[in-house]
């Protein structure tokens, strides 16, 4: 992501999070990208519910970090690979790309951006019902039904 950024100065990112390569991140980090670390709940509803979308370029095991964004009506630009394809819609709540490479995240960018103002709006029609699909009420019954 810091190198695909790099090369595209008229776009922000902000990386939100405290890793092993934070320090190497930021070292080669250009400035349209920024670092927040210590994040409360709070302050990360408000930046994915003003955020354009939420980029997830790593694989998940499940993608609960999608279904936070989806449910503060932030769209999700994921690597399709892993739990993202489960908790994401590809063209209703978001996007998927098919490689962790600096060409394939811009496409998916680009794609996104042509796209934002209807993957918006069909978020909105589609994140209730999924999301609701991964509530803690539907896991217990599913959870005890297995257990029966």
């Amino acid at each position: 992501m810091v190198d695909a950024f790099a090369n595209m100065p008229s776009r922000s990112l902000t990386i939100v999070g405290d890793g092993v390569l934070r320090a190497k991140l930021r070292r080669r980090a250009t400035p349209n990208i920024t670092f927040m670390h210590n994040v409360n709940d709070n302050q990360l509803a408000e930046l994915y519910s003003t955020s354009k979308a939420l980029i997830m370029p790593q694989r998940e095991d499940f993608g609960y970090t999608s279904l936070e964004a989806q449910s503060c009506g932030c769209p999700v630009i994921a690597f399709g690979r892993g739990g993202a394809t489960t908790t994401v819609i590809h063209g209703a709540t978001g996007i998927f790309f098919d490689a962790q490479s600096v060409s394939a995240i811009k496409k998916a960018l680009d794609s996104y951006e042509e796209n934002e103002y209807a993957m918006r709006r069909s978020l909105g029609e589609h994140a209730k019902k999924h999301l609701s699909q991964f509530s803690t009420k539907k896991f217990k019954s599913k959870f005890t039904t297995l257990l029966a």
